[in-house]
């Protein structure tokens, strides 16, 4: 009878570790386009990771070794918009999870105002939901470009700038990741 029930426990350890012992899970993040894949399985071992797109083409994979469990950020922003297949496979097999990857949309509000009480002195605030490249320009009266810069505008962005040794009207203009043109006149 002992030997019976040792043959028992060893056939439930053995089907235990053999069906259903890897678990997988893909979550978009906070961040944009982000997706993390969640893998653990009951051993150790190597683990292939690939990202199909709809035709079933491989778009990316990697192999990670001597791990039995992981949590990975994956980047979907150099890819187009759709369907793509999280594909894992390790000694339990071949483990898929599909997603429908979409563009974030970036929300920019941009304002540029004149500083009250103060001659020639602007305020420049943009603000937005993500990370994007803006160009701020300021044009002079007859449209030569007084000044120009880029910068990267992650969350929020406010300068205040000093034009008290320019003559004449001058016109903000500040271009949005959305190529979206934000002119103001003063």
């Amino acid at each position: 009878m002992k030997k019976l029930s040792s043959i028992v426990i060893i056939l439930c350890t053995v089907a235990f570790t053999s069906f259903g012992a890897t678990k997988l899970s893909v979550k978009e993040t906070s961040k944009a386009n982000v997706y993390n894949i969640q893998y653990a399985s009951t051993q150790k071992g190597k683990v292939e990771v690939s990202i199909l797109d709809s035709q079933n083409v491989t778009v990316f994979s990697e192999v990670i070794s001597n791990l039995s469990s992981f949590v990975r950020p994956y980047n979907f922003s150099s890819l187009p918009e759709g369907e793509y297949t999280i594909a894992i496979k390790d000694e339990n097999g071949l483990h898929t999870e599909k997603i429908n990857y979409t563009f974030d949309k970036l929300i920019n509000y941009t304002s540029v105002a004149a500083l009250p009480n103060k001659e020639n002195k602007y305020w420049v605030n943009i603000a937005n939901n993500g990370r994007e490249s803006v160009a701020v320009r300021i044009l002079s009266e007859q449209g030569t470009i007084l000044f120009e810069e880029s910068v990267i505008v992650t969350g929020s962005y406010q300068m205040i700038y000093d034009l008290s040794k320019v003559k004449g009207k001058v016109t903000f203009e500040v271009i949005d990741g959305n190529n979206q043109i934000h002119a103001a006149t003063f």
